[in-house]
């Protein structure tokens, strides 16, 4: 599993509120992390380590999102009737002009009923009669007890678009902005370069600034994932807006990079190979580079003569 990349980027509550589309005092966040299974015979485990599913909740804690207004389950705490409680709880403790964020990331799939429809499996998925948490029912639930009218869904799973497919199906009151990790018939690599990809853009990662003016749009964040999965993944992901989502909505100021090639996606000859990296501080002619689908403990500095700068 890879390592979330240190930017110096973090944002303040203040600067939050300056001049954001959305606004963390009302905005309720609920996320779904799901790294092991009770059918472990169907559901392979992940790695806990540096999880990157509570950092995700820790940045909307430090952006301003209210403690009572951010829920985040895990692992054990995850089964269906759980995650339907606390969710359904949630929902009806919004006011009108609220935003909701639903976050998912574990194992998905397709119904086995309705292939078009996505299943996202929460732990105790595939014991007794449980199935999992249908995509189509989180949209439902949003419909009948959000009081708020925009709703944000990022789901780091396999078959992930089916959260879109579920929004244009059961979405009719509600504007949705729907990112996954792959489109709705694909599957999804096993490490977390999604969910890092949204925490690299809230924390002001300016390689996610396309247009060089200081924020971080929505469609960026969707641009941003996409680039980063297709580079580091080889990987399609799916993106799906409505209503004022279409417009620009901006999700965070943007951090300014010293050095142009900061940000930079490059191929890394180490140890007698070579490796898809992303630069990340620039010393002279040295540079500073992570690694896609390594730890953190793997950055390292290297040389110019060691980087390909248009990998093929």
């Amino acid at each position: 599993m890879k390592r979330l990349l240190l930017l110096g980027f973090l944002l303040s509550a203040g600067m939050l509120h300056a001049e954001l589309d959305w606004n963390p005092a009302r905005t309720f966040v609920f996320v779904v992390g799901v790294l092991e299974w009770a059918d472990k015979e169907n559901f392979d485990s992940f790695p806990k380590e540096n999880r990157r599913d509570a950092l995700l909740v820790d940045q909307f804690r430090k952006a301003g999102v209210p403690a009572e207004q951010l829920v985040y389950l895990s692992d054990k705490q995850t089964k269906l009737k759980n995650i339907q409680t606390r969710f359904s709880e949630l929902l009806k403790s919004t006011q009108p002009g609220d935003l909701l964020i639903v976050y998912f990331c574990g194992h998905g799939f397709l119904d086995e009923e309705d292939s078009t429809k996505l299943v996202l499996a929460n732990y105790d998925s595939g014991i007794g009669s449980v199935t999992g948490w249908l995509a189509d029912d989180l949209v439902r639930d949003i419909e009948a007890q959000f009081h708020g009218s925009r709703a944000l869904l990022m789901s780091d799973s396999c078959h992930s678009g089916g959260l879109a497919d579920a929004a244009k199906r059961e979405g009719h009151r509600v504007d949705y902005a729907c990112l996954g990790a792959s489109t709705s018939a694909a599957e999804s690599t096993g490490n977390w370069t999604f969910t890092e990809s949204i925490l690299n853009a809230l924390q002001g990662n300016s390689a996610a600034d396309y247009d060089h003016d200081q924020w971080i749009s929505l469609k960026e964040l969707s641009r941003f994932i996409a680039a980063e999965m297709r580079f580091g993944e080889d990987q399609a992901t799916s993106a799906y807006f409505t209503g004022d989502w279409k417009k620009r909505v901006n999700l965070a100021p943007a951090g300014t990079a010293p050095d142009a090639r900061i940000g930079a996606n490059v191929e890394v000859l180490s140890e007698g190979d070579y490796y898809k990296a992303r630069i990340v501080d620039v010393r002279k002619n040295k540079f500073y580079v992570f690694y896609y689908g390594y730890e953190e403990t793997d950055n390292e500095w290297v040389t110019s003569d060691q980087i390909r700068w248009k990998p093929k």
